[in-house]
């Protein structure tokens, strides 16, 4: 509650450009059952109303913004809903098919992040579709480090460790796929 209490504003934010400050708490928060509309008398949710504040920091702050309300199902403030947040998170989809905190190259972190904030929303078409591709990508980046430390860690030859970690996939892809 001091840091808080210390930290706020006017506007309900504990950060003047980062939002995901205020994220974290809420969801911290929330997952050891507090409430976040009630640290000391301040609403950790009111500060998350403004979508320049929340873009300020790129797509993590749309992202962490819209796990903070699903985390406890809480209601939007008026001038922000998840409509906008999800369609603003897939706008922010590199055309390889994962996110980036900048420029046009996935990025495992950023990507995992907002395949957890996206999944609830998953029976949306659009929202399914960049699911899949960023899932892909992820699997792609996967099999990159596998063959990395197979060649790096075991001494085994570069082309019979991508053979290996291919042939691994592809015995995985055919589980899942019932053949």
């Amino acid at each position: 509650v001091a840091y808080v209490d210390e930290k706020i504003d006017e506007n309900g934010r504990l950060h003047a450009t980062k939002c995901t400050t205020n994220c974290r708490f809420i969801v911290a928060l929330t997952a050891i059952g507090k409430d976040p509309t009630d640290v000391g008398g301040h609403n950790l949710l009111a500060g998350l109303n403004d979508m320049g504040y929340i873009r300020k920091v790129g797509v993590s702050g749309v992202i962490w913004t819209l796990i903070a309300f699903d985390c406890g199902k809480y209601e939007m403030p008026e001038g922000i809903d998840r409509e906008t947040l999800v369609d603003t998170i897939l706008d922010f989809q590199v055309p390889g098919g994962g996110w980036a905190t900048s420029g046009n190259i996935a990025d495992p972190d950023v990507t995992s992040m907002a395949i957890q904030a996206l999944a609830p929303y998953r029976e949306d078409a659009d929202v399914q579709n960049a699911l899949d591709t960023a899932v892909t990508v992820l699997a792609g980046m996967l099999a990159g480090l596998v063959t990395g430390l197979l060649h790096t860690r075991c001494g085994i030859p570069a082309i019979l460790a991508g053979i290996l970690t291919q042939l691994a996939l592809y015995s995985v892809n055919l589980r899942v796929m019932g053949g």
